[in-house]
């Protein structure tokens, strides 16, 4: 049984997570997965100033009716969380205190994260969406439906990671944050039923 409680209450804010990527982005020597941290954080950067949230999200903020706790499984130097996590903070911004969210982070966590995996992979990141009491209501990640059946079908024709990573970064750019928006719009109305 997950205490989902203490992971929210030990989690990092996004202004938090940031401060920390930044701290990151600065370290030497450049190992293991540092080095993708100074893109992220440039990432992280930019679409948190364009994000721009559609009807549909701003429509089901305006109709939630509950506190939510979202808490997300991440890590700085993961690019599918440099593009997903600057609109869930918009999200929490806009809900004037409906939800609110906190990042705890994946290798810090293993068994929150091994509660959560993808296909047995430790992907991320993962938004839990928990209840004012802190009762698991359901989970999005660790990218769009679309994104992540390309990237499976790139895999199974041996796509190197590097050519697949690009044009998946290719991919969040064009779809300007729409299908990550319609999931987690998805995933709030669950909220609102019962």
């Amino acid at each position: 049984m997950i205490n989902y409680r203490h992971y929210f209450e030990t989690g990092v804010t996004y202004d938090s997570y940031l401060q920390q990527a930044e701290t990151d982005a600065q370290k030497e020597p450049k190992t293991g997965y540092l080095p993708y941290v100074p893109l992220n954080l440039q990432r992280m950067k930019r679409i948190g100033k364009q994000v721009q949230l559609n009807s549909d999200t701003e429509a089901v903020l305006h109709r939630l009716d509950k506190s939510l706790h979202w808490l997300v499984i991440s890590e700085n130097w993961c690019g599918d969380a440099a593009q997903s996590l600057p609109v869930l903070a918009a999200i929490e911004k806009a809900s004037q205190g409906k939800i609110n969210m906190r990042i705890a982070y994946r290798d810090s966590n293993p068994e929150l994260m091994d509660a959560h995996l993808t296909n047995g992979s430790r992907s991320i990141p993962v938004l839990i969406q928990l209840d004012e009491h802190f009762g698991l209501m359901g989970t999005w990640g660790p990218r769009p439906a679309v994104a992540q059946k390309q990237v499976r079908e790139w895999i199974a024709a041996g796509t190197p990671f590097t050519e697949y990573a690009e044009k998946l970064h290719k991919w969040y750019a064009d779809d300007k944050q729409q299908s990550i928006q319609a999931e987690i719009v998805a995933l709030l109305q669950q909220s609102l039923i019962g």
